[in-house]
C-alpha cells in the first residue's frame, strides 16, 4: 500500500522485459512451465543484472570556468553533464531494446538500471563502456571518465531474500566501479593518449586544453558559453544526429541544441532529429 501504482507498474515492466530477454536467449518457450510451475526454481536463477554507470571528474569539470560569468559557467556545465547522463542512458536502453522503465535512478553523474543477464547484453555493455571512454578522451582528454559495474542477481536477491542479499548487489557493483576508477586506461588507450596530435598549438583560456580556438576558447567551451542563456529562457533541448551551429557534442556522434516550441516542431520533421528533453 505504500508503493505508488506508477512505481509498481514501472518496476513490473522492467522485471518482465528482463525475464523475457533472458528466456528468449535461453531458448525457453514454455513460460508457464518455467515461471509458474517451476516458480521456486526460477526465483533462484540469475536472470538479472543490476547495472550502474558513474562519471568521474565531475567536480573539476564543473568548476573549470572562465574569469567572467562564473555563475553562468557553473550552471551550464552542470546542466550539460546532467543531459549527457540522460543521453548516455537513453542510448544504452535503445541498444538493449529496453525502455525507461528499466531505469531505476539517474542523477549527479550516476545511474542504476535493471537489465537482463545474457551474453548479448554483457557484450553490448562492454563495447558501450569502451566507446564512451574513447569519446570522453577525444573531447576532454582525461578530465572525464565513465566507470561501469554490474552484479548478477536472481529474483530472491531483488526481494532481499535472504536478508542482506539486496545490499550485497550494490556492494559488488561499488567494488567493480572502484577497481575500474583506480585502473582507468589499458595499454592501448595510454599509447593513444601519448601519440595524439592536437589541432592547433594554443591553450583554451577556460579548460586549458590544446585545440583550435575561437576567441581564445575551444569549441566545447565556446558552445557552453553560448548555451548559458538558452538554459534560462528555452524549454526544449534537442539531441540531433548531425552538428548544428553552436551545438554541444554528445557521445555516439550526437549533438545537443536548445529549441523553442516552434523550432522543435520544425526540427522533428527532419531526419536529423533523435530525441528531446524538456524542463521539469
Amino acid at each position: 500500500a505504500d508503493i505508488s501504482l506508477y512505481d509498481h507498474m514501472k518496476m513490473t515492466a522492467a522485471v518482465a522485459s528482463c525475464v523475457m530477454q533472458f528466456l528468449t536467449a535461453k531458448g525457453e518457450k514454455n513460460y508457464k512451465q518455467s515461471l509458474f510451475i517451476n516458480a521456486e526454481k526460477s526465483y533462484d536463477e540469475e536472470m538479472f543484472l543490476l547495472y550502474s554507470m558513474d562519471i568521474s571528474g565531475i567536480q573539476s569539470f564543473i568548476y573549470t570556468i572562465g574569469e567572467k560569468g562564473a555563475l553562468k559557467g557553473l550552471r551550464t556545465r552542470s546542466f550539460y553533464l546532467e543531459i549527457m547522463m540522460e543521453h548516455i542512458v537513453d542510448e544504452l536502453l535503445e541498444k538493449l531494446s529496453l525502455s525507461r522503465a528499466n531505469l531505476i535512478y539517474t542523477g549527479g553523474g550516476h545511474c542504476y538500471l535493471l537489465l537482463a543477464n545474457t551474453d548479448a547484453v554483457r557484450d553490448i555493455l562492454d563495447h558501450y563502456e569502451k566507446s564512451l571512454n574513447h569519446w570522453m578522451m577525444e573531447h576532454f582528454d582525461t578530465a572525464l571518465y565513465v566507470a561501469c559495474g554490474y552484479a548478477k542477481a536472481n529474483a530472491n536477491a531483488l526481494r532481499n531474500m535472504p536478508k542482506g542479499s539486496y545490499s550485497d548487489l550494490y556492494l559488488t557493483i561499488s567494488k567493480m566501479i572502484s577497481k575500474k576508477k583506480s585502473n582507468r586506461y589499458n595499454a592501448d588507450m595510454i599509447r593513444n593518449l601519448n601519440s595524439r596530435k592536437h589541432e592547433g598549438e594554443r591553450e583554451c583560456k577556460v579548460c586549458r586544453r590544446i585545440a583550435r580556438l575561437t576567441d581564445d576558447k575551444c569549441q566545447v567551451c565556446l558552445a557552453l558559453e553560448k548555451m548559458s542563456g538558452s538554459i534560462l529562457y528555452e524549454n526544449y533541448f534537442t539531441v540531433m544526429s548531425e552538428p548544428d551551429k553552436d551545438a554541444l557534442p554528445l557521445p555516439e556522434n550526437r549533438y545537443l541544441a536548445a529549441d523553442t516550441k516552434e523550432s522543435l516542431l520544425k526540427r522533428m520533421e527532419s531526419e536529423n532529429y533523435v530525441r528531446c528533453y524538456t524542463k521539469n
